[in-house]
């Protein structure tokens, strides 16, 4: 059902036409008391629907607010091509900036994950009070127990007094090794550093035991990664104090 203002609107439209028409037979050239041929009414109907007031589109412009995306895309569009180049080069080192860190991040927690495991695997056996087998060799020396001499404080002071002071300086280490390893079961390995030594021994021997281990491994470090010979005295005294600070009892 057509309301009132459809009604209103065709009627306006249908006097308009007719007018429209009336126009074009009063500029048309037609002879007096003729009626407007076919082509005369279609003339005026061309009028008609090229009339701007007739038509049913109209034209409405509104203000809206631009999106941070639709001002980025306008600005983009506005800058030189070099411009938008560096921009997102710079945005890429970003991203990738990113994936670097977590990839850093990753192999850090591996590396921390293998240091516990072996922390674990080397301290493991004396904590359980499983059977610890020593090994016959740490980093190339023979601490075999059979390999040294009953006696290893006056054999190596032997070797000091006779100027043999590498010699004398590595038995003592070997024989440190060999009894944190045969007699207080410190479960050294074969690829044990100086350090790593230090560390396990201080876990199981008592006071007096482990400094003295201390003093002992400093001493072998300085004079062979160092060059620094210690003093007669020194290792006079590591020899005289070697068994009784490394017997089988000195443990905390």
């Amino acid at each position: 059902m057509r309301s009132r203002a459809d009604r209103l609107r065709r009627g306006l439209l249908l006097a308009m036409a007719v007018a429209l028409v009336s126009a074009a037979r009063a500029e048309l050239p037609v002879e007096s008391g003729a009626q407007p041929s076919m082509a005369q009414v279609s003339q005026a109907e061309d009028l008609m629907r090229t009339d701007p007031s007739l038509s049913n589109e109209k034209s409405v412009r509104l203000l809206k607010w631009k999106s941070r995306e639709q001002k980025d895309a306008d600005k983009s569009q506005d800058e030189p091509a070099w411009v938008r180049w560096v921009r997102g080069l710079f945005g890429f080192m970003g991203s990738a900036g990113r994936a670097v860190v977590w990839i850093l991040a990753g192999i850090l927690a591996a590396m921390l994950v293998v240091f516990i495991l072996r922390v674990v695997r080397e301290r493991g056996p004396a904590a359980a009070g499983s059977a610890f087998q020593a090994p016959t060799h740490v980093r190339g020396l023979d601490i075999r127990p059979e390999a040294l001499p009953a006696d290893i404080g006056a054999a190596a002071r032997a070797l000091w007094d006779g100027g043999e002071h590498r010699a004398a300086l590595s038995l003592l280490y070997r024989g440190l090794l060999s009894r944190l390893a045969h007699a207080h079961q410190v479960p050294v390995r074969e690829s044990s550093t100086e350090g790593e030594c230090l560390a396990l021994a201080r876990l199981q021997l008592a006071g007096p035991s482990a400094l003295f281990t201390g003093q002992l491994i400093e001493t072998w470090q300085r004079a062979i990664y160092g060059g620094l010979q210690p003093p007669t005295a020194t290792v006079h005294e590591l020899c005289g104090q070697f068994d009784a600070r490394l017997a089988p009892g000195a443990r905390a």
